[in-house]
Order: C-alpha cells, then structure tokens, then sequence
C-alpha cells in the first residue's frame, strides 16, 4: 500500500474524480460525467489535485505499482 502525498515516490495517477479533474478555480466550467475522460481521465499526467493521505494498494509481487489511473486495481 502507498500513501498518497507522503514521500518523494507517492502515486499521483490515482482512480479519484475529484483528484483527476481540474479545481473550479481553475477549471468553473461544468464538467459532465463523460466529459471527464477526456483529456483527463485519460491523461499521462499527474493528478492536478493530489488526494493527501490517501491509501492505494495493487502492489505486483515485487512490492511496485503501475502509476496508471486506469488500473481500478489501484
């Protein structure tokens, strides 16, 4: 399991709407329940929002993690 905002390695590609969307400070426009996989959901960047002290598992047999918010295994 990895901490979301702790450490320098954190995952910041979480499965999280309000992580991975844009705050309404930056973004006011109304964005719908399919308008958000693109361009975000499926984005290669990092989460505009980072969801402190959140708990992520899908650790793979050698304790790594794919940083994927694709991956719901996360």
């Amino acid at each position: 399991m990895y901490l979301v905002g702790f450490g320098p390695n954190f995952p910041k590609k979480i499965h999280h709407r309000a992580s991975s969307l844009p705050s309404m400070a930056s973004h006011p426009q109304s964005i719908g329940c399919d308008a958000g996989f693109q361009p975000y959901f499926y984005s290669s960047n990092p989460n505009p929002n980072v969801l402190v002290r959140a708990i992520v598992g899908g650790l793979d047999q050698n304790d790594g993690f794919t940083d994927d918010r694709s991956d719901i295994a996360l």
